[in-house]
């Protein structure tokens, strides 16, 4: 029979592990235990003071006991028989001072011990895009900087060249990259293995580490060597346009830019919804959501901006953005708020949301609780491309938009209609097709002369813009790719032009125009678009493949 004494099995060498890198925290021993929150004494913590290679080190356990899972009562409502079952999960984490940075290692759900703000964020992005074969790239983690909180996780199996993924150079924030090492790494698995050794890196780095104490401390500081003396490799340069502020070196800066969200959260514009990382792999599961800004804590089964404005709109200015860093609002499997989903019971409230504040020749992203800055280079090299795609000439001139119209159904039938000719006006006649079962709008006018999707809308910040974009981006795909949504459209432009326009059985759009009033008929230009607008203009223009999107302002 096969040996099955776990305490005969050889030690392994080499272990896939999560290594984090801590800031503000000092490289010793009493730093390490200030970089653990404080845990309730129902998870049962024990704290061991330790030598690692030389290294102080502190071994921090805790069991996470339940005398009921999640499931347990639906179980019961289902069949009448509760099963009465419990859980016992160990969670580890290993804190490490190794020359002048702190380090943590965690296992289970290790990293709910470690204080988040000690975290130093994207750390293992950093090493990532020095390291990483460009062309064996297995996933990335984007938030495209359009405003509407939009996460992007994309994977291949295999890996690929990383142009595969259609990433643009402007407005993407990377949260994470994975794939394969460009060459041996690391002192221990460099000696090990002959192959590329797979990686990912966010804020964590995850990644093979040597086992033993000695190996273990040689890899991390050879983590440290690439991170501080090598250069980004250039296909992976992008990752790094746009930097976080430092909490420590820009607490000025970023004091002075959460003045500005403190006043957006006073009023409904300014601010959008944004759904944490640390959210994403448990959102899908949430029946509930605990809601705790400044005041009591709340129980939602949906959540939405308007949950949060509702909250922050009620207290004074100056302490807006206080309750939402005091705040939290947690992940619940059940519709009572009381099992909370791991790693998503509290998530700090500022979290939630996003916003962009100008400054200088700068821009700031507030996403996930951390500001980023947009430097004048990056946003000279997009307003350049913004620019090149407002100068394409429309094929579409709209009459004024008076100021005493207010509602857009009334300028598209009162004044287009009556002033343009060869027109069909569309707007709110949705196509119901076997995708979109919902429905989506196809344009707001169609113009025979050339065959346009004209898109119409007036804003005066990002947000419009930003759905306005979408709206004509879910459009185009659906009109392109699905036989049913082409011909409910041809039925549409038919009826509304009483028979005059008869579109080709074979029609697929090609032109599009956005026809936009901008804050009260200013003409729209690459200087006065907001950038989370440009960003979603951008990305509209790579999906439809260039030159066939178009920008037209309306005046007043």
């Amino acid at each position: 029979m096969p040996n099955t004494d776990r305490r005969s099995a050889k030690p392994p060498v080499t272990s896939r592990m999560n290594l984090h890198r801590l800031e503000g925290v000092p490289a010793t021993r009493e730093g390490l235990h200030q970089a653990v929150k404080p845990i309730a004494p129902d998870t049962h913590p024990e704290f061991k003071d330790l030598t690692v290679a030389g290294c102080p080190a502190v071994l921090v356990t805790a069991w996470r006991i339940r005398d009921r899972v999640q499931w347990d009562p639906v179980i019961g409502s289902i069949t009448g028989e509760d099963p009465g079952l419990g859980s016992m999960t160990p969670d580890c984490l290993l804190l490490l001072a190794i020359d002048e940075h702190a380090y943590a290692i965690t296992f289970g759900r290790g990293a709910a011990l470690l204080d988040p703000t000690s975290i130093e964020a994207g750390f293992g992005l950093r090493f990532a895009v020095r390291v990483l074969d460009p062309q064996r790239i297995g996933a990335l983690i984007r938030n495209p900087l359009t405003g509407q909180g939009r996460v992007d996780h994309t994977r291949v199996a295999g890996g690929a060249d990383v142009t595969a993924f259609g990433i643009l150079p402007w407005g993407n924030l990377i949260r994470s990259f994975s794939g394969r090492g460009a060459a041996h790494l690391l002192p221990t698995t460099g000696r090990l293995s002959g192959r590329q050794p797979s990686l990912t890196g966010s804020d964590v780095l995850v990644i093979r580490l040597g086992c033993a104490p000695e190996d273990l401390v040689a890899d991390i500081r050879e983590i440290a060597r690439i991170c501080e003396l090598a250069s980004p490799i250039p296909e992976l340069e992008f990752a790094t346009r746009i930097r976080q502020l430092s909490s420590a070196g820009d607490a000025a800066l970023i004091a002075e830019l959460e003045v500005a969200v403190d006043e957006m959260l006073g009023s409904t514009g300014g601010v959008e919804f944004s759904i944490p990382h640390q959210a994403l792999a448990t959102i899908d599961e949430a029946r509930a959501f605990a809601v705790k800004i400044g005041g009591r804590r709340d129980i939602r089964t949906e959540l939405e901006l308007a949950d949060i404005l509702a909250k922050t709109m009620a207290l004074a200015p100056g302490q807006r953005m206080k309750a939402l860093h005091g705040g939290y609002i947690g992940c619940f499997a059940d519709e009572d708020g009381l099992e909370p989903l791991d790693g998503a019971a509290q998530i700090r409230a500022v979290r939630w949301i996003t916003a962009e504040v100008s400054m200088g020749a700068d821009r700031y992203v507030l996403l996930d609780g951390r500001w980023y800055r947009i430097g004048a280079e990056h946003l000279e090299s997009m307003k350049a491309k913004v620019k090149e795609i407002l100068d394409r000439p429309a094929p579409v001139d709209l009459p004024p938009w008076p100021g005493a119209v207010a509602e857009e159904k009334d300028y598209l039938v009162d004044i287009v209609k009556a002033t343009l000719p060869g027109i069909a006006i569309l707007d709110r006649k949705k196509l119901h097709s076997r995708q979109h079962r919902r429905g989506i709008e196809a344009c707001d006018i169609f113009q025979d002369a050339g065959q346009v999707l004209v898109h119409v809308k007036k804003a005066v910040g990002s947000a419009v813009l930003s759905h306005l974009f979408n709206q004509a981006m879910v459009s185009a795909d659906a009109l392109r790719n699905e036989a049913d949504a082409r011909e409910l459209f041809a039925e549409r432009v038919k009826e509304a032009s009483d028979g005059a326009i008869v579109l080709d059985a074979g029609f697929v759009p090609v032109n599009v125009c956005l026809a936009i009033k901008w804050k009260n008929g200013l003409p729209v230009t690459a200087e006065s678009l907001p950038t989370f607008a440009q960003v979603a203009l951008l990305q509209l223009d790579y999906m439809l493949g260039g030159s066939s999107l178009t920008v037209t302002s309306i005046k007043e």
